[in-house]
């Protein structure tokens, strides 16, 4: 039997590492630290350098160039605000100007207009008083002449007859001027009242009533064969309506038209195309039975009828 021994393998002492690397990493960072303090010392020296082999002066100058060249921008923009802010200025002084110029204008217009209104209406006014005074001429003129008819008066009696009292002309005429004096017969506390005259009246039973009636209203009737064909009602408002004042009522009739007055005042020109042919003429009242107190009466003065050529 063999005896074998267990075999222990020796460990090797560590090995001894080198400085040397390090020595070497010193003396290259010291290098790199020398050489950035040479740069640091020597930069006027290597600037040009970098600078593309430019001088001090060139540097000064491009330094200067572009300074200028900003200051000329600069100026330039300010140039460009100020003309900008001279326009703006400007518009907004035009525009100030155009509205001074537009109210201007409307004022002047606004005067125009009232001017050409004042001068229409004062046209109108004139127009209207030639107007009267040619047609008061022309009813002074006919009047002039010798009626046909009155002056008549009388009274006017109211009844319960149911018929309308009235004064007959005995003309048979198609143009006329008939003009009558009608006496207030009582107090509008008192009842109402009407006045007025027939004309063109026609043995078949058509004529005109223009009645007239206290209340301040008028009535143009037509009527045809005693049959009502048309009323034409408006207003006058010149009556007297005290007790025993007068209402003095003209009629001035010409072909188609008829000018209706009342106490000098032309009230309106009345439309009488329908009915054209001559005939009698009355001076009435109690038209209406609403306007009737039985037992009074109304004066009727100067009726009178002319004949208008």
């Amino acid at each position: 039997m063999t005896n074998q021994m267990e075999y222990f393998r020796p460990t090797p002492p560590p090995k001894k590492k080198s400085k040397m690397p390090l020595i070497i990493l010193a003396g290259f960072l010291l290098l790199l630290l020398i050489f950035i303090i040479i740069l640091l010392i020597t930069r006027e020296m290597w600037l040009p350098l970098v600078d593309g082999g430019k001088s001090k002066t060139q540097t000064a100058n491009t330094q200067m160039a572009f300074s200028t060249t900003l200051e000329q921008l600069n100026l330039q923009q300010y140039q460009i605000f100020t003309k900008t802010s001279e326009g703006m200025v400007k518009a907004t002084q035009a525009y100030k100007a155009t509205q001074l110029i537009d109210q201007a204008n409307t004022k002047v217009a606004q005067k125009t207009l009232a001017s050409q209104e004042t001068a229409t209406q004062a046209a109108i006014v004139t127009a209207t008083q030639q107007y009267l005074s040619n047609l008061s001429d022309q009813i002074n003129q006919i009047e002039s002449n010798p009626p046909l008819f009155g002056p008549k008066t009388t009274a006017l009696l109211m009844d319960n007859s149911g018929f309308v009292q009235d004064v007959q002309a005995n003309v048979k005429l198609k143009n006329f001027i008939a003009q009558a004096d009608f006496y207030v017969p009582y107090s509008p506390e008192e009842g109402s009242w009407d006045i007025g005259f027939f004309f063109r009246n026609f043995e078949n039973g058509s004529d005109y009533r223009l009645v007239v009636t206290s209340h301040g209203m008028y009535y143009l009737m037509t009527i045809l064969q005693n049959n009502q064909a048309g009323m034409y009602i408006s207003s006058v408002n010149n009556l007297n309506l005290e007790i025993d004042q007068v209402n003095q009522i003209l009629l001035y009739v010409q072909d188609s038209d008829g000018y209706f007055v009342v106490n000098d005042q032309l009230i309106e020109k009345l439309d009488l195309s329908q009915i054209t042919q001559a005939g009698d003429i009355y001076a009435f009242s109690g038209a209406f039975n609403e306007n009737i107190i039985v037992g009074k009466s109304v004066k009727l003065e100067n009726f009178t009828v002319w004949a208008v050529p």
